[in-house]
């Protein structure tokens, strides 16, 4: 049954983090982008250096940033997955990704920000080392922070609304099938009410396939305000399409 969801879910074009919450989802709205501090696209000066984490020993983060990657966009396109796992990365910059998700669980608001409820595959756990072992010069979403899924954040909001009005039970929603709608009762924020909490000192960072990738709108003001870049969607690989908990 779980495969024939996954391919079900697939073929109507739901990402890993749709295709989960479809079983269970995260109670509440993303965690809101942070502000964080200005550091250098590459290795500068003694005082300013970048921090990466290297893989060897560091099992434990590889494993967490894998399962971020697999909760949330298990089977989207690697261009997709990868601005994920960067995202994810300059979230717990300078902090332990492991520490901040483990025990693993759904995304909840701010704790933790991301969901790592989905075990991880071995195509998630070299991806999360390759980024964790990565300059920041290579980062695709030029430091984003945040991100969201817009059509599916819509879905959800309209069933949060229907589960506080009531009803129960399974609804199509835009399209999007989703089952036992009283477990969306948490979700209020449509994707442009999200958009209007977050521009309050955060900016659009990137884009990749059907996510939107957020960060701090004063940095990006220091670096010219430039458009929204559009993550290049290499190969358009979908990592563990197939890969649904039980």
């Amino acid at each position: 049954m779980n495969r024939l969801i996954a391919i079900l879910a697939s073929a109507a074009g739901l990402s890993g983090a749709a295709l989960y919450l479809l079983r269970k989802p995260d109670e509440g709205e993303p965690a809101a982008p942070i502000e964080l501090p200005e550091v250098p696209e590459d290795v500068g000066t003694p005082q300013q250096k970048v921090v990466v984490i290297p893989t060897a020993g560091y099992s434990n983060e590889v494993e967490a940033l894998a399962r971020v990657i697999a909760s949330e966009a298990g089977s989207g396109t690697l261009a997709e997955q990868k601005a994920v796992g960067w995202t994810v990365r300059n979230r717990f910059r300078g902090k332990s990704i492991y520490e901040g998700e483990f025990p693993w669980r759904s995304q909840k608001g701010s704790n933790p920000p991301f969901a790592s409820a989905r075990p991880a595959s071995e195509s998630h756990r070299k991806l999360a080392a390759e980024i964790l072992a990565a300059s920041q010069s290579q980062d695709p979403t030029g430091g984003a922070t945040s991100f969201f899924e817009p059509r599916m954040q819509d879905a959800f909001a309209k069933a949060g609304e229907m589960a506080r009005a009531g009803e129960t039970g399974d609804r199509v929603i835009d399209g999007i099938k989703l089952t036992d709608i009283t477990r969306f009762k948490n979700y209020k924020k449509t994707a442009d009410e999200i958009r209007k909490s977050w521009g309050n000192g955060s900016a659009l960072y990137a884009t990749a396939g059907r996510f939107e990738f957020w960060g701090s709108a004063s940095l990006l003001a220091k670096r010219g305000s430039p458009a929204a870049r559009e993550v290049a969607a290499v190969g358009l690989d979908c990592l563990g399409a197939l890969e649904v908990i039980s």
